[in-house]
């Protein structure tokens, strides 16, 4: 965990957070020991369409951008802060699927979670009895049930 409010990345999404490391490793890029570490604050919700992970509050993010290339097609794209320190969204650009992982979520109970009758605005959570169960719903979006 990163804190009282957010699962780590790495957590939610575990193959995603290695590959990212390992291309970044790859390059020479001194943030691939960083991505371990990254906090995961949910989908971003700036459009229905958008598909960028934040791993920092929105409006975070500078105008840098680190291209990450597998086969030389771009695959990834890190967006920056400011200074180039801090990796703040995460943009898949090769369509796989982006659902979190379940075991990722089930340590992040949070200590308030709201009925989904009582939701407010797009930052909401649900749980259900089965703490493997807990999804966070930060888009609107609800995974389908696996079979």
């Amino acid at each position: 965990m990163t804190g009282a409010l957010y699962p780590r990345l790495a957590d939610v999404f575990p193959a995603l957070a290695t590959e990212i490391a390992e291309l970044l490793r790859a390059e020479g890029e001194p943030l691939a020991g960083a991505v371990a570490g990254l906090p995961y604050h949910g989908p971003c919700t700036c459009t229905a369409t958008c598909i960028n992970l934040l791993t920092a509050p929105p409006g975070s993010s500078g105008s840098s951008v680190i291209q990450l290339e597998r086969d030389g097609m771009d695959v990834i794209w890190l967006s920056l802060d400011p200074s180039r320190t801090t990796i703040t969204d995460i943009e898949v650009l090769d369509g796989r699927d982006l659902r979190p992982s379940a075991s990722g979520l089930v340590n992040h109970v949070p200590s308030t979670v709201r009925p989904t009758s009582e939701r407010r605005g797009a930052d909401h959570m649900m749980a259900s009895n089965d703490a493997a169960n807990v999804i966070i719903l930060a888009s609107g979006h609800t995974p389908r049930p696996s079979r």
